[in-house]
């Protein structure tokens, strides 16, 4: 896989949006405005939460393809002797990542890990360290530090959406 997939798909997903904007018959020829307003909003409804789902799913892909370029990096490949990631842990980072509806950024570590992060513009931050038998979760709201370990089968997604107040 190469960086350029996620590119790729997001031009053709766009292309295709377009084309379906240009499909659409116009609404204004109904009689009835108030059909054609009800129907132009639906469809303006639908568009904006297809958008929505091709930014997740476009971000997804591009944490994919880091994973990628995660499992192919080799012995030493931070200058500090790290080694080579382990597939069982680039396996389970990918489900989690899948599993997960808002992505977050991803990035190795040295100690045979694979974060993932959260941040707001108030400095509030949400981490998850994956290891092959635990994730490791730390996070800063406000003035409140907090770090404790979850089992690998636990769903990161409560976690994440009470940190974005969802």
């Amino acid at each position: 896989m190469n960086a350029n997939i996620a590119d790729f798909g997001t031009n053709r997903i766009n292309a295709l949006m377009k084309e379906t904007r240009n499909f659409i018959p116009s609404t204004r020829k109904f009689n009835d405005k108030k059909r054609a307003d009800l129907l132009e909003k639906n469809i303006d409804s639908f568009l904006t939460e297809l958008e929505h789902e091709i930014n997740i799913h476009t971000k997804k892909i591009k944490n994919f393809n880091k994973l990628h370029e995660y499992s192919q990096l080799e012995y030493n490949w931070n200058d500090h002797r790290a080694e080579p990631f382990d597939k069982q842990l680039i396996n389970l980072a990918w489900t989690k990542i899948n599993e997960l509806e808002i992505q977050p950024k991803v990035f190795p570590t040295a100690a045979d890990s694979i974060q993932l992060e959260y941040e707001k513009e108030n400095g509030d931050y949400l981490e998850f360290e994956i290891y092959t038998d635990r994730i490791e979760v730390f996070r800063i709201i406000g003035e409140n530090e907090e770090e404790f370990d979850l089992n690998i089968e636990e769903d990161l997604n409560k976690i994440v959406n009470e940190f974005h107040g969802k």
